[in-house]
């Protein structure tokens, strides 16, 4: 009888180390693969990052380009027509100082 309990604790310890093994197998394992996903996703979001930077670039490379053009619009029709353009600055400026004018 204490021979047969023996050998059901010799096998159960050997089970439980069996376990232990695997377990560490396991939690091994998942850290790698939650590893793996970090970089995953790591990598996505510098992806998208980049990707977002590049578009915003392009956005800003369109305004500059159109202000330029307004600008070079704006330079032509004061060099066609100068005196017209000083008028329109006058009443404009006119039409500032009656809003601003204290009363």
């Amino acid at each position: 009888m204490e021979q047969h309990s023996s050998n059901e604790v010799d096998a159960l310890r050997a089970e439980l180390e069996k376990m232990r093994e695997e377990m560490s197998k396991l939690t091994a394992s998942d850290a790698q693969s939650t590893r793996d996903f970090a970089k995953e996703i790591q990598a996505e979001l510098r992806n998208t990052l980049n990707s977002a930077r590049d578009k915003g670039q392009d956005f800003l490379d369109q305004a500059k380009e159109g202000g330029d053009k307004a600008i070079g619009k704006l330079e032509k029709q004061i060099e066609e027509r100068p005196l017209l353009t000083l008028l329109i600055v006058f009443i404009a400026g006119l039409l500032l100082a009656k809003l601003f004018e204290r009363r």
